[in-house]
C-alpha cells in the first residue's frame, strides 16, 4: 500500500527474453521466454509502501490504519474480500451470519450453531410459500388426466 495514493504509480512490463531450451547446457539454443512485470512507485522518485499481511476480516480490514498525514476516513482494504458474481446477495447473508455469530459469543464452535440457527430461520421465513407451492402442485395433479 503506498503512502501518497494520489501519488502512485503502476507500471507494467511484457517483454521477453531469449533463454536456453535446456538449462542445464547454456549452449543450448535459445528460444524466447515471455517476461511479466509489474512495479508501483511513486512519482517523486521516493517510494515507501506498507505490507499488510493478516486475516480478510471485514472488521480488521476497515480499521486498517490509514497512510501517515491521510484522512481516517480514506480508502480501506474491505475490497480484498471478493464475494464472486453473487456478491450483492453473498454479502448480505455473510453480514448476517456474522451477526448471529457475534449474538452467540466468538467461539470456534459458535460458526456451526449460527449456520443451523441461520438455516433454521430462512426455512421459517420460507415456509408460507412452500405451503402454497404444494397447494398449487396438489391442484395440478387433481387436474391431470388419468
Amino acid at each position: 500500500m503506498p503512502e501518497d495514493i494520489n501519488g502512485a504509480t503502476l507500471v507494467t512490463l511484457h517483454n521477453s527474453v531469449d533463454l536456453p531450451s535446456d538449462l542445464s547446457d547454456p549452449n543450448s539454443p535459445k528460444k524466447p521466454a515471455d517476461v511479466l512485470g509489474l512495479a508501483v512507485g511513486d512519482q517523486s522518485g521516493y517510494t515507501r509502501v506498507r505490507i499488510y499481511a493478516g486475516p480478510k476480516q471485514i472488521d480488521v480490514l476497515n480499521t486498517s490504519m490509514p497512510p501517515p498525514g491521510g484522512a481516517a476516513d480514506g480508502p480501506t482494504l474491505e475490497g480484498l474480500i471478493h464475494y464472486g458474481w453473487l456478491g450483492i446477495v453473498a454479502k448480505p447473508l455473510y453480514l448476517a451470519l456474522r451477526f448471529l455469530h457475534g449474538l452467540m459469543g466468538a467461539g470456534a464452535y459458535n460458526w456451526g450453531w449460527a449456520i443451523i440457527a441461520f438455516t433454521a430461520f430462512f426455512n421459517m421465513l420460507m415456509l408460507p410459500t412452500r405451503f402454497y407451492m404444494m397447494k398449487s402442485s396438489l391442484k395440478m395433479m387433481r387436474l391431470q388426466p388419468k
